[in-house]
C-alpha cells in the first residue's frame, strides 16, 4: 500500500525525518507494534470518535491503550460520545487504508486529543 500522500506532504513541508518500516499484515494496533518490534506504547493508534451533534474527534493513544470515552467527553467538552464506524472511517479518511489513519488531525480538520505520547522523541504509527 502507497503510504497516504496527504502525509507525506505533511513531512516533506515540516522536514520531519521519517523511516517507513515494513511489518506483516495484522489488524489491531497492538499486532502492529508486536510484527514491527515496537513497543505498544510508542505507536499511536488513531481512534476517530463520533460526538452526539454529528462532529468528529480524533483521539491518539498508544497502541496499547483504550480511549476513555467519559474521560474524551470532559476534557473536549462533547457528550454522548461514541466509536465511529468503519463506513464512517471510511468517509472522513477517504484516502486511508481502514486502520492506517495519520495521528494529524489537521490534514482532516479534526480536532486532535493526544493521549501521552509526546512524552518520547520518536512515534511509529501506521502509514
Amino acid at each position: 500500500m502507497a503510504v497516504n500522500s496527504r502525509l507525506l506532504g505533511l513531512l516533506a513541508k515540516s522536514r520531519i525525518e521519517y523511516e517507513l518500516m515494513p511489518h506483516r499484515e495484522a489488524f489491531t494496533a497492538q499486532e502492529v507494534a508486536q510484527t514491527a518490534h515496537i513497543r505498544g506504547r510508542r505507536l499511536a493508534k488513531v481512534v476517530l470518535v463520533r460526538a452526539g451533534h454529528g462532529a468528529y474527534l480524533m483521539a491518539v493513544i498508544p497502541a496499547s491503550a483504550h480511549v476513555d470515552l467519559e474521560l474524551l467527553g470532559r476534557i473536549s467538552g462533547h457528550k454522548d460520545l461514541e466509536l465511529a464506524s468503519e463506513g464512517e472511517i471510511q468517509r472522513v479518511f477517504p484516502d486511508c487504508e481502514l486502520g492506517a489513519m495519520p495521528p494529524f488531525g489537521n490534514l482532516y480538520d479534526l480536532p486532535v486529543y493526544d493521549g501521552s505520547l509526546a512524552q518520547g522523541r520518536e512515534t511509529a504509527f501506521p502509514r
